[in-house]
């Protein structure tokens, strides 16, 4: 009986250990990157809010669910005994092909590789008009453009595919793409043909580690079919050809979703030039509003060569381009890397800072136009609508209005304007205006604000609350008039001078123009 009594307990107690150790050794403060599941895991719940207890269910599930005790390792034994039983991966985004490739697939992808989300001829043009009118404008600022699109690794190996897979046309999105820019008259690259066509010198995906990416021989490949396009486009750039290079075969080991030990061969790829570029990271702070795809690290990258007689580039990428970076820093006076979760900033960074190259890529995976509608480019092409919709604007007759007091210039990088001018350090980068606008003749606030430099036109950020504009009117219509704009300092100074319009509610006049000269402080 005593000895019954004592299993008992010590399975009650087994039973409640088995509950609490879990929770016990959890992270409680989360948020750390999980490798096995490419994502960061959720944080602990904040339970204080605004001095306030908050109790939310589905924030402690997801907690636990992501930072439970032991669950690192029931992931791994799940990954090893899948692969090694089946021979198939745990991860949902990832597919074993022949001889242990791995490759990364979604549903969208797999439609791809089978050929059976081809494009009408109706979504080519509007694709290619897309395009075109990117292109457009970084020519409007002095560059020239040129898109360039890195094949998905199935693309370029679809020999290490599973013969499970069977497609049902030989033509994918990607060849119609080449077809289609051709006719729109758009500077476009697809990476395709070169990377096929040396796959003789080494295997340039890696094979097993990254389940998506090309490894340092395949992004060179890539480097040079670029610079060779460039210097197609008439641009005077100049490379080390890969056969000059000096290519050092390495073996390199991972683990495959943070639990199977493997390896695969990988390059070093160097030239006369490996090294020479300087990278000048805190130039990057003067561009405040840009996020790096949350992770300045990997992509915060700005480098300047001695040579300042080659040619600027600003490089618009995503994760294939970590391994160009330094290939292109060789090429030119100045690289930046802007990440396409930044694309909608374009306008802004070109007119802080000239470049006399922009090139636009994307994973072929990524195309805003093919498996999925990404935002970055639409946001762009939105942005790009309403510079060419204020210029418009600027059309409209001007309202016969004397009184001044439907727009107030508040600040210019916090210090206010004296009779019409504001003052500007000679060293400043960019322009900050804040200030408020309305539309008193019809009682409301405007619709927009639009700041005029020289011949460019900037859209402000207009419809923020300011209490202080609807007291001093006792108009509660007026609370929401206030607008930021930033400008880029230089080309301010050069002009002299800026002008700012006020556009009524309805969109069919505007106020008189108010212009603000420039004084400059040494």
């Amino acid at each position: 009986m005593k000895f019954k009594k004592t299993m008992n307990l010590l399975l009650i107690l087994l039973f409640f250990a088995a509950l609490l150790v879990p929770l016990v050794t959890a992270d409680f403060q989360g948020g750390k990157a999980s490798a096995a599941e490419n994502r960061y895991l959720a944080t602990f719940p904040d339970i204080i809010q605004d001095g306030k207890l908050h109790l939310s269910k589905t924030e402690f599930e997801n907690w636990i669910n992501d930072n439970v005790g032991g669950r690192e390792l029931a992931s791994k034994v799940n990954t090893i005994g899948t692969y090694r039983l089946f021979g198939l991966s745990a991860k949902s985004d990832t597919m074993i092909g022949k001889d242990d490739w791995m490759f990364y697939y979604t549903e969208d992808i797999l439609e791809d590789y089978a050929g059976v989300n081809l494009k009408s001829e109706e979504e080519l043009a509007s694709i290619g008009a897309d395009l075109a009118d990117v292109q457009r404008y970084v020519e409007s600022t002095g560059a020239e453009f040129l898109m360039v699109v890195c094949p998905d690794k199935k693309t370029v190996y679809p020999e290490q595919y599973p013969d499970s897979i069977l497609t049902v046309s030989d033509t994918h999105v990607l060849d119609q793409l080449q077809t289609q820019m051709e006719k729109s008259g758009v500077n476009f690259l697809s990476l395709k043909s070169a990377l096929s066509a040396h796959k003789d010198l080494g295997t340039l995906y890696s094979p097993r580690i990254d389940n998506a990416h090309w490894n340092y021989l395949g992004a060179y490949v890539g480097y040079e079919a670029i610079m060779q396009k460039l210097s197609g486009l008439g641009l005077d750039v100049s490379w080390t050809p890969l056969d000059a290079c000096t290519i050092t075969e390495q073996t390199a080991s991972g683990a495959f979703n943070d639990a199977i030990t493997v390896s695969e061969p990988s390059y070093a790829v160097t030239t006369p030039k490996t090294g020479s570029a300087i990278l000048q990271a805190e130039h990057l702070d003067t561009f405040p509003y840009l996020s790096f795809n949350l992770d300045p690290v990997q992509y915060k990258k700005y480098f300047t060569q001695e040579d300042s007689g080659l040619p600027s580039l600003l490089f618009i990428g995503d994760s294939y381009s970590p391994h160009l970076m330094e290939y292109f820093a060789s090429s030119f006076s100045r690289t930046m890397f802007l990440h396409n979760a930044d694309l909608v900033y374009l306008p802004n960074v070109l007119a802080q800072e000239s470049f006399d190259v922009v090139i636009f890529e994307r994973a072929e995976r990524m195309l805003p136009w093919g498996y999925s509608q990404h935002h970055e480019l639409s946001d762009l092409l939105d942005s790009l609508q309403e510079s060419r919709a204020a210029e418009k604007t600027l059309n409209l007759p001007t309202a016969d209005y004397a009184d001044w007091g439907f727009h107030c210039l508040d600040f210019c990088n916090g210090v206010s304007s004296v009779d019409m001018t504001v003052t500007v350090p000679s060293d400043r980068e960019q322009l900050c205006l804040t200030g408020w606008a309305l539309d008193p003749l019809a009682g409301s606030t405007a619709s927009s604000v639009v700041v005029q430099v020289g011949d460019r036109f900037y859209e402000t950020s207009y419809g923020h609350a300011k209490q202080s504009v609807a007291d001093f009117f006792q108009n509660g219509a007026y609370l929401y008039s206030s607008y930021t704009s930033l400008l880029p300092a230089a080309e301010v100074i050069d002009a002299g001078s800026f002008t700012i319009h006020v556009i009524s509610a309805d969109g069919t006049y505007r106020y008189p123009p108010q212009t603000y000269h420039i004084e400059v402080l040494p």
